[in-house]
């Protein structure tokens, strides 16, 4: 009996999605790079709106997760603080996050920018959904040929 989790033919279908994977993670790590860049040069100095806004790129398994947080300060026992990340919810099943909700935890320089690098994860967060779905079809079809080798070895030779 084959082993489809190794048969080429879902091989050949998965080496592009990994390697479009890869690249749906690189622009999104390019963006939230990019992001920071700005944060950091269009800040006002000495601010009287600190951000607390910020976001992030991760691989887990074969998907990307791009996310906002905020920073909450919390005394260190030694003195001084420290910071305390909170992930920011995306409403329901949506691939955007709520800029109302980004921007009540941003002073008013940084929304342009959140707005851009938001309009580009979303479109990221949909194109990984479908990533999502293609995989969920490739198991499927793996399944269906176990259940085929299984038939076919039940069958009387001929």
């Amino acid at each position: 009996m084959t082993n489809h989790s190794q048969h080429p033919t879902t091989d050949k279908l998965r080496e592009p999605l990994n390697l479009y994977r890869d690249h749906l993670a690189t622009v999104a790590q390019q963006t939230a790079d990019s992001y920071w860049e700005h944060h950091m040069l269009d800040r006002p100095q000495a601010s009287s709106q600190p951000s607390a806004l910020g976001c992030r790129v991760r691989l887990k398994g074969d998907s990307i997760y791009i996310e906002w947080y905020f920073n909450r300060w919390r005394k260190k026992r030694g003195g001084g603080y420290q910071p305390l990340s909170v992930h920011i919810a995306k409403p329901g099943r949506s691939f955007a996050y709520s800029l109302a909700k980004l921007y009540s935890h941003s002073p008013q320089w940084e929304h342009e920018m959140i707005r851009q690098a938001e309009t580009v994860f979303a479109n990221l967060r949909r194109q990984n959904h479908q990533l999502t779905q293609i995989r969920r079809s490739v198991r499927a079809l793996e399944q269906l040929m176990t259940e085929l080798d299984a038939l076919m070895a039940a069958m009387p030779d001929s």
